[in-house]
């Protein structure tokens, strides 16, 4: 019997196993594996105090693993299981899991069950190609949140990857920061095609914002990249031409919230599918009431996707699991 079961080993899902050690409680958190954590293809985190430097994903999430040997008597980490399903028996959480190396069957008995399930980004398919796109996303000329990285843009040449009203909302956030010129890349859309919207004068009317703030729209489509070895990002366009910058942000949005296991246990999700919590990060249910002893932290939650605050949902959830359930 378990005091927490974790579901999820990124970043904010170690820490809440490191506080839960601090306070001798019994814990493991379960982890599908490093490749499925968003942080863990960070090339640098420009917002954690003690590495002003930056700190990659991958450092991050090592430095977690390592300080979790400090509550060894208490916590641990199994790795590459998924939770596939979580009942609740009276007032314990029953989660199956299943090791993926064996295909063998894990369950597990909690008292509490924070979920740390993350999300996933939707990457730009450069010629219908994923894999085109990675080594600059690896390298930090392809950025995904404008809070984290927007910085990074000052007097720049700057491309928005998207064709939706997030692409014009991405591009003229970023003008906060000072870039040199910002062009939006649609891959071969029509700006604003396919959007629903009840009001056609709003999208007229952000026509006329990008253009008085000289952000360009290119609709040709994007045959291939360029410039990875010299440190820019550079497109390849069907017309022929080609077009260079200095970095990209993509507006793609998500491709998927791992909201589910919420979902089973009577948790509410938004219209973008984030978990509703309160502030203490309790999961609510369709009435707004928490689920007793369910938590959600870091991006799955409504909150801000930002690292710093992830750990700040891991410090609130086991804090009040202890109080209230412990």
């Amino acid at each position: 019997m378990l005091d927490i079961l974790i579901v999820g080993g990124g970043p904010v899902g170690l820490y809440a196993g490191f506080k839960a050690g601090l306070l001798n409680l019994r814990a493991i958190v379960v982890d599908k594996g490093r490749k499925w954590s968003r942080a863990y293809y960070v090339p640098k985190f420009h917002s954690i105090p003690f590495s002003p430097e930056g700190l990659s994903g991958r450092a991050l999430i090592e430095g977690l693993r390592k300080a979790l040997g400090n509550v060894k008597d208490f916590v641990r980490v199994e790795d590459f299981v998924a939770v596939e399903g979580i009942e609740r028996e009276a007032d314990i959480f029953k989660s199956r899991g299943v090791y993926h190396p064996t295909k063998t069957a894990r369950v597990y008995r909690s008292k509490v069950v924070i979920l740390a399930t993350g999300i996933t980004d939707r990457q730009p398919l450069i010629g219908g190609e994923l894999k085109t796109i990675l080594p600059y996303a690896n390298k930090g000329l392809v950025h995904y949140c404008i809070i984290c990285d927007g910085n990074l843009a000052r007097g720049q040449n700057v491309a928005v990857i998207g064709h939706e009203r997030r692409a014009a909302f991405t591009a003229l956030d970023l003008m906060h920061f000072q870039p040199r010129a910002v062009n939006i890349l649609t891959d071969g859309k029509k700006l604003f095609e396919g959007e629903l919207t009840e009001n056609p004068d709003e999208l007229r009317e952000l026509r006329k914002t990008l253009e008085s703030e000289s952000v360009k729209v290119v609709e040709e489509r994007i045959l291939g990249l360029f410039g990875l070895e010299a440190g820019g990002f550079g497109v390849k366009l069907a017309g022929g031409r080609e077009m260079s910058f200095d970095r990209a942000f993509s507006a793609l949005g998500l491709y998927k919230m791992n909201n589910e296991l919420a979902v089973q246990l009577g948790g509410k999700i938004n219209e973008e599918g984030y978990i509703l919590v309160d502030g203490d990060c309790r999961v609510l249910d369709e009435n707004g009431s928490p689920v007793p002893g369910l938590y959600a932290i870091g991006d799955i939650n409504s909150n801000w996707n930002q690292i710093m605050v992830g750990f700040g949902d891991a410090e609130r959830a086991v804090i009040h699991a202890f109080a209230e359930y412990l």
